[in-house]
């Protein structure tokens, strides 16, 4: 979910300036199972630890794969506290960069 532009300070005159969203954000996945089961087990634990999770499936030819997505994040530092819970549950996910929607 991108966020909308915000009004920043320009130092040199004073004036409010529009940011521009971000885009691309960044998404950790923080596992991915064959089993839809051990996934959604996963999603709920996490979104326990106060993260925003999603399962997201997708077929190649080993078969479905189930990810276990934490994010978007519009900025590193987030994304860095949420790998923080993630290593706190003995996970240590991919950084994935997508297009701000």
């Amino acid at each position: 979910m991108a966020e909308p532009a915000r009004r920043q300070q320009d130092s040199n005159t004073g004036q409010g300036a529009v940011s521009e969203p971000p885009q691309q954000v960044y998404i950790l996945q923080a596992a991915s199972f064959r089993e839809a089961a051990e996934a959604e087990r996963l999603r709920v634990q996490l979104t326990l630890a106060n993260l925003d999770v999603k399962v997201e499936s997708a077929s190649d030819s080993r078969g479905t794969w189930h990810r276990v997505l934490v994010g978007p994040f519009d900025n590193r530092s987030r994304m860095a506290k949420a790998r923080q819970v993630l290593a706190e549950h003995r996970l240590m996910p991919l950084v994935l960069k997508r297009p701000a929607n």
